[in-house]
């Protein structure tokens, strides 16, 4: 493939707040591919079903692979049919990728995976951090692994670890912006608990970041800065001009979410740092978490 012929990509998890972003994002330098849950959408999108092994595109060669797929981590309670929901939506269906294009390895393999892999710490972890213990770092864990078996066949595998992705139209902001709009922002806990976020826009710009340069590989933390509960509230609820006056306690967000959940997903603090996208050049766009939020709401 020369450098300016069309590159060959799939993108899964279409639907999904990266995805959908990415897919609007990519020109006409790129010959797209989807795979999704729908046979309705128009367009090279092709269905399929890992949780019952389908498939239904045929295996070819595709420069890149984007793999976003994944059931929501904070859609549900995590009840033990919610874990398994989750791995398998992960983990069994990655196996499956690797499985169906075994004998038509990609050029590079790009892999969703987060912050949630370093657990609760009180340093900032890079990406050489050990991770953390509890489901959700084991989940990732294996999500990582298993996404790892590309590179037995030489593709170029990245994976993305990825902070609080902001956005008005999904995710955790979306979930928090209802709220915040009727005064009723609270910190969850004692606000301690850092959070990594990053802006939508440079997600989109980090996956086209590591598809140009080809030295990438392994494992990238997507994360723009970390800072306490209690700050990101603080300046969510100036940016929407409300108060945010209440306090949710542990007990509370325990008896709504289950402890597991509440201590991995909610409390927990993962202040970490982009060491990689650093040493390779990369440059934030959104940095300032006011003007970002300004910017997206």
């Amino acid at each position: 493939m020369t450098q300016n012929s069309t590159k060959k990509i799939l993108v899964i998890g279409r639907t999904g707040l990266i995805a959908s972003e990415l897919l609007k994002s990519l020109g006409s330098e790129y010959d797209i591919y989807t795979l999704s849950h729908s046979r309705q959408s128009e367009g090279k999108n092709y269905y399929w079903d890992p949780l019952k092994k389908c498939i239904e595109i045929d295996a070819q060669k595709f420069d890149i692979i984007c793999n976003f797929s994944g059931y929501n981590i904070a859609n549900k309670r995590w009840s033990e049919k919610i874990k398994d929901l989750l791995y398998r939506s992960r983990i069994d269906s990655t196996d499956l990728l690797h499985k169906h294009f075994k004998e038509f390895p990609p050029g590079l393999y790009i892999a969703a995976s987060a912050t949630g892999i370093y657990g609760n710490r009180e340093t900032s972890c890079t990406e050489t951090s050990a991770p953390g213990n509890g489901f959700l770092a084991g989940l990732c864990k294996k999500w990582e692994a298993s996404s790892m078996q590309f590179s037995n066949s030489n593709s170029r595998v990245v994976i993305l670890r990825f902070g609080l992705v902001l956005s008005a139209h999904g995710g955790a902001l979306a979930k928090m912006l209802p709220p915040f709009r009727f005064g009723l922002g609270a910190k969850l806990s004692s606000g301690k608990q850092h959070m990594p976020w990053i802006s939508i826009n440079d997600s989109i710009s980090i996956i086209k970041f590591v598809i140009s340069n080809t030295e990438i590989s392994g494992p990238v933390n997507c994360v723009s800065h970390s800072l306490p509960n209690s700050e990101f509230t603080d300046v969510l609820a100036k940016v929407l001009k409300r108060p945010a006056l209440l306090k949710m306690p542990a007990l509370i967000l325990n008896l709504i979410f289950g402890k597991e959940m509440t201590d991995e997903l909610l409390l927990c603090s993962t202040p970490c740092k982009a060491e990689k996208l650093s040493k390779y050049g990369f440059e934030f766009n959104d940095t300032d978490l006011p003007q970002t939020l300004r910017k997206l709401i």
